[in-house]
């Protein structure tokens, strides 16, 4: 039996190959790296390195039938988050000498816990975000519109800080679009007495960060900026009695259940998970849920993001990246809120 790892994330955390052709097959007692020319040299030294052995892929219809042959696979193990139905119906065709079977990802669980190096690289992340960030709003001013604001941020955390790009598409939503969590920035401008939400995230060394803040530009006498501020503060009390839930050997479950309960009668606006994991990819295990009866434990690295949504109104959205430790939690995202 072997196990065919086709995800590139999960080839680059196991191998450190980051190119854009490469497959792993693990075996019991061995490692298979196959990848095609362009990237031989560059394979020949992560395999040296890391005792895998390295397989130039022919181009064939029989490389990989040839190659369970060769190495006595009789079942091979394929991802079925990360496979396509057309890539799945030609395996099956044209590998007759073992079987095809689905199965999870086991690469995914190895990476609920970050060693050290992976917390350095998020933690880094989050700091130049949290620098972007504060040059960004530098930039409100009335006129701009949400798509400049959320370029300004990438120009910014690229050029100045040396982030290697964005975990996510920035979200930047002016007044009503705010009440969106997955808004796509438009040409709206903002003007006076609006509420501002930027939900952004850089990567550093292939490892990304998230954080959300909210913002008022203009009059705070306002009544609409009073309802606009009690709301934040709903949320912000929410985020903290979640987090204080955020502990080793604590369940998961508990984080959004006690951020729920702090909403009171405001909870049925909140409509998505109070958080997720965060590393390689921007959305990974383990999901902050009420739904989730694992626990806490060291090394985890997740996001606790309550939200309050008011249709054609506006919404709130506070969000903060933790790192979970043996005495509790530790925020990484600095950001004033």
């Amino acid at each position: 039996m072997a196990f065919l790892v086709s995800n590139k994330n999960n080839i680059g955390y196991i191998s450190g190959f980051w190119g854009s052709s490469a497959s792993l097959i693990i075996l019991e007692n061995k490692t298979l790296f196959i990848t095609d020319k362009r990237y031989t040299d560059y394979a020949q030294k992560i395999c040296t390195e890391k005792g895998f052995r390295l397989i130039e892929h022919t181009g064939t219809e029989s490389f990989w039938n040839d190659l369970c042959r060769e190495h006595q696979i009789d079942i091979l193990e394929i991802d079925k988050n990360d496979i396509t139905l057309s890539r799945w119906e030609w395996l099956q065709k044209n590998i007759t000498d073992a079987a095809i079977i689905a199965s999870e990802d086991i690469t995914l669980k190895h990476r609920i816990i970050k060693n050290n190096n992976e917390i350095e690289n998020i933690q880094k992340a989050a700091s130049i975000a949290d620098q972007a960030l504060s040059k960004t709003i530098q930039y409100f001013q009335t006129g701009i519109t949400e798509q400049e604001l959320a370029w300004i941020f990438e120009k910014i955390s690229r050029e100045e800080f040396g982030a290697s790009g964005l975990s996510f598409d920035t979200i930047v939503a002016f007044a009503q679009h705010s009440a969106c969590p997955h808004h796509t920035p438009t040409n709206k401008k903002l003007s006076l007495n609006m509420p501002i939400l930027i939900d952004c995230g850089v990567q550093y060394n292939h490892y990304c960060s998230d954080m959300t803040r909210c913002f008022w530009f203009g009059d705070q006498n306002s009544d609409a900026y009073k309802k606009w501020k009690t709301a934040y503060n709903k949320v912000l009390c929410a985020q903290k009695a979640g987090i204080e839930e955020m502990y080793t050997g604590n369940a998961i479950k508990n984080a959004e259940k006690k951020a729920r309960e702090m909403l009171g009668a405001e909870e049925s606006f909140f409509t998505h998970s109070f958080g997720h994991g965060v590393g390689i990819d921007i959305h990974e295990l383990p999901y902050v849920s009420k739904k989730n009866e694992e626990l806490f434990e060291p090394g985890m690295i997740v996001t606790a993001e309550p939200g309050i949504y008011y249709e054609g109104e506006f919404g709130i959205r506070i969000e903060d990246l933790l790192l979970i430790t043996p005495e509790g939690n530790r925020i990484l995202s600095q950001f004033e809120k």
